[in-house]
């Protein structure tokens, strides 16, 4: 179980930090706007789980968040919380967040490599390795 949870963290932490450099482009390629809401505010949530948790783990949610994060992530997700690392969705598949599929988390780093090998820093091209084939 933790080691599950270990996983979804980092792999929130590194989706965070990869979204803030792609900001940092003169040019900012487009980012879906819940995906980089989702994963932002799933992070904090998750770093801030002591003050979090027990607002989210409860059926009838009690009282109002005092952080805007925890404000916004429930209001797109009433029924769903921050904390899930195993969620599964029929359509979608995997679940990173209640809203953002694995898949999705894989477009954003794609998205992140076209960046990359597009840049005028021809340096940081040499530093995106192929990706092998998926299975």
């Amino acid at each position: 179980m933790w080691e599950g949870e270990t996983e979804r963290h980092f792999v929130l932490v590194a989706a965070d930090h990869l979204i803030k450099a792609l900001e940092m482009f003169d040019s900012p390629p487009p980012i879906e706007p819940m995906v980089k809401a989702e994963l932002a505010e799933a992070r904090d949530l998750n770093e801030h789980w002591d003050e979090n948790l027990p607002h989210f783990h409860v059926s009838s949610r009690p009282g109002a968040l005092t952080h805007r994060t925890g404000r916004s992530f429930e209001a797109r997700n009433p029924r769903a919380g921050p904390y899930n690392w195993w969620s599964w969705d029929g359509d979608k598949g995997l679940l990173v967040t209640p809203s953002v599929s694995g898949e999705q988390v894989h477009e954003l780093v794609e998205i992140a490599i076209g960046a990359v090998r597009d840049s005028p820093y021809p340096d940081l091209a040499d530093e995106v390795l192929p990706r092998p084939v998926s299975p």
